[in-house]
Protein backbone atom coordinates (compact mmCIF):
# COMPACT_ATOMS: atom_id res chain seq x y z
CA UNK A 1 0.00 0.00 0.00
CA UNK A 2 2.68 2.35 0.80
CA UNK A 3 4.97 1.97 -2.43
CA UNK A 4 1.70 1.16 -4.91
CA UNK A 5 3.30 -1.74 -5.96
CA UNK A 6 3.48 -5.68 -6.11
CA UNK A 7 6.20 -8.20 -6.35
CA UNK A 8 5.41 -11.48 -4.56
CA UNK A 9 8.20 -13.90 -3.72
CA UNK A 10 8.04 -17.37 -3.06
CA UNK A 11 10.29 -20.79 -3.34
CA UNK A 12 7.74 -22.80 -5.70
CA UNK A 13 7.59 -21.78 -9.25
CA UNK A 14 4.83 -19.07 -9.84
CA UNK A 15 2.27 -21.14 -12.01
CA UNK A 16 0.00 -22.32 -9.71
CA UNK A 17 1.52 -20.59 -6.59
CA UNK A 18 0.13 -18.62 -4.39
CA UNK A 19 1.76 -15.12 -5.27
CA UNK A 20 0.28 -16.51 -8.93
CA UNK A 21 -3.20 -16.59 -6.83
CA UNK A 22 -2.73 -13.23 -5.40
CA UNK A 23 -1.37 -11.34 -8.21
CA UNK A 24 -4.12 -12.41 -10.23
CA UNK A 25 -7.12 -11.53 -7.57
CA UNK A 26 -5.52 -8.18 -7.89
CA UNK A 27 -5.41 -7.75 -11.50
CA UNK A 28 -9.06 -9.11 -11.28
CA UNK A 29 -10.31 -6.34 -9.00
CA UNK A 30 -10.55 -3.10 -10.68
CA UNK A 31 -10.58 -0.86 -7.37
CA UNK A 32 -7.80 -2.61 -6.31
CA UNK A 33 -5.41 -2.71 -9.83
CA UNK A 34 -6.29 1.37 -9.94
CA UNK A 35 -4.27 1.58 -6.50
CA UNK A 36 -1.24 0.26 -8.35
CA UNK A 37 1.33 2.49 -9.78
CA UNK A 38 2.77 -0.29 -11.63
CA UNK A 39 2.07 -3.80 -12.96
CA UNK A 40 2.07 -6.61 -10.05
CA UNK A 41 4.79 -8.86 -10.67
CA UNK A 42 5.58 -12.67 -9.07
CA UNK A 43 9.24 -14.55 -8.40
CA UNK A 44 9.92 -17.97 -8.21
CA UNK A 45 11.57 -20.90 -8.63
CA UNK A 46 11.66 -21.92 -12.93
CA UNK A 47 9.09 -24.37 -14.80
CA UNK A 48 11.18 -27.53 -13.80
CA UNK A 49 11.24 -30.45 -11.36
CA UNK A 50 13.32 -29.19 -8.33
CA UNK A 51 16.87 -30.91 -7.93
CA UNK A 52 18.12 -33.10 -5.22
CA UNK A 53 18.60 -31.25 -2.23
CA UNK A 54 22.46 -30.47 -1.89
CA UNK A 55 21.65 -28.21 -5.17
CA UNK A 56 18.30 -26.56 -4.17
CA UNK A 57 19.56 -23.65 -2.61
CA UNK A 58 20.75 -22.52 -6.28
CA UNK A 59 16.89 -23.96 -7.46
CA UNK A 60 14.94 -20.97 -5.36
CA UNK A 61 14.84 -17.10 -5.97
CA UNK A 62 17.81 -16.16 -5.17
CA UNK A 63 18.61 -12.10 -3.61
CA UNK A 64 19.35 -10.77 -7.37
CA UNK A 65 16.25 -12.26 -8.88
CA UNK A 66 14.07 -9.84 -5.85
CA UNK A 67 16.05 -7.55 -6.07
CA UNK A 68 15.85 -7.16 -9.92
CA UNK A 69 12.52 -7.66 -9.87
CA UNK A 70 11.81 -4.86 -7.34
CA UNK A 71 13.76 -2.54 -9.48
CA UNK A 72 11.95 -2.62 -12.50
CA UNK A 73 8.74 -2.71 -10.81
CA UNK A 74 9.37 0.73 -9.38
CA UNK A 75 10.57 2.13 -12.35
CA UNK A 76 7.95 0.68 -14.22
CA UNK A 77 4.58 2.56 -14.61
CA UNK A 78 1.04 1.99 -15.90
Amino acid sequence: EKTKRLVTVEESPVAGGFGNHLVAKVSSDPTMLATLWAPPRCVGAPEIDHPAAPYYASYIPQTEDVLQAIEETCKEEF
